[in-house]
């Protein structure tokens, strides 16, 4: 018989550094087969990793407990004047709002008192409340709906459009950095995205993001086959650029995809995404993931179009110190 939800009486938060990789390994195991199931990603990566700096006590955050045993935690990245926080989990068995809430408001809070830290912001995909509706020291954080997005059978190709003759597209290579993290500060300005991500406001933070999705477990393995660029022929820098990385064996993700602001609206962005998609499905994928801001019409509209379906709906959320 499964274990009855837990109420906040009976809950305690607790130090992660206090405890090691064995103590989380059925949450960590859990929190595989969740991914696994409900997102077709491969968490192996993450979990290994966070079981690591728990073994070196240098993950900061803390550990739901109840009756002395962890049924839960949430974690946190710093980085400089910001924190991230990696996720928030608590075990089905025991989980219901009122702890995810408990959870939420004391690792947001211990976030927020971090050294430095004016914004604290993340993305949670497991969890079941409104954060919205959370005053932190007195305020609510900013909420953004995202989607997260699956494209399910993969094995016909996508037809293409009429060639723009000014666009070129390429294969990506890592001498494109400068110019894609360029692309991103120019697409993203006043957008609602760089207001999730701070990192999109600049070119500077840009190159930092790219970094992390191309070297960070967490977000896939860097797939060079399905990353294309594109190119005015009579510019310099990029128009456009789809990124991509395997989350499983048969399963890929688009890390990014973007359109410089006059390039818009003459199918760069549907060519970028065909050609991605199209090196997944000659590699062998089933399916192509994908999130995006809901409030993204176009770009929504455009994943649809191509067959993507919405399979879950979470939370971006930003605390930003007044």
């Amino acid at each position: 018989m499964a274990a009855s939800p837990v109420q906040p009486q009976d809950l305690q938060t607790v130090d992660l550094r206090q405890f090691r990789a064995r103590d989380f390994q059925h949450l960590l195991e859990e929190q595989n087969v969740f991914w696994s199931r409900d997102l077709r990603w491969d968490f192996t990566s993450s979990r290994d990793l966070i079981g690591r700096f728990l073994d070196t006590r240098n993950l900061y955050g803390y550990a739901l407990v109840s009756n002395g045993d962890p049924i839960g935690y949430s974690y946190f990245i710093y980085d400089r004047d910001k924190a991230l926080i990696g996720d928030l989990f608590i075990t089905a068995a025991q989980s219901n709002e009122e702890a995810e809430r408990y959870l939420f408001h004391n690792v947001v809070k211990l976030a927020i008192i971090f050294p430095g830290v004016r914004r604290v912001e993340g993305q949670l995909l497991s969890i079941s409340f409104d954060p919205a509706r959370e005053a932190i020291y007195g305020r609510a954080p900013d909420v953004f709906e995202r989607l997260f997005m699956l494209l399910d059978g993969i094995d016909r190709p996508l037809d293409p459009r009429a060639p723009q003759p000014t666009v070129e597209y390429e294969p990506w290579r890592d001498g494109y950095l400068d110019s894609a993290a360029e692309l991103i500060a120019d697409a993203y300005r006043n957008h609602v995205d760089s207001r999730i991500n701070d990192q999109y406001r600049s070119a500077a933070g840009a190159r930092q993001f790219l970094y992390n999705t191309s070297q960070h477990p967490g977000c896939g393995v860097f797939f060079h086959d399905a990353a294309v660029v594109a190119r005015e022929r009579r510019a310099r820098g990029l128009c456009g650029m789809s990124l991509a990385t395997l989350v499983q064996p048969r399963v890929g993700h688009i890390t990014q995809l973007c359109v410089a602001p006059h390039m818009r609206g003459r199918g760069v962005g549907y060519e970028l995404l065909r050609r991605s998609i199209e090196a997944f499905r000659r590699y062998g994928c089933a399916a192509v993931s994908l999130t995006v801001t809901g409030s993204n019409r176009g770009p929504v509209g455009l994943y649809e179009r191509v067959g993507f379906r919405t399979i879950r709906k979470f939370p971006a959320f930003v605390w930003e110190a007044s």
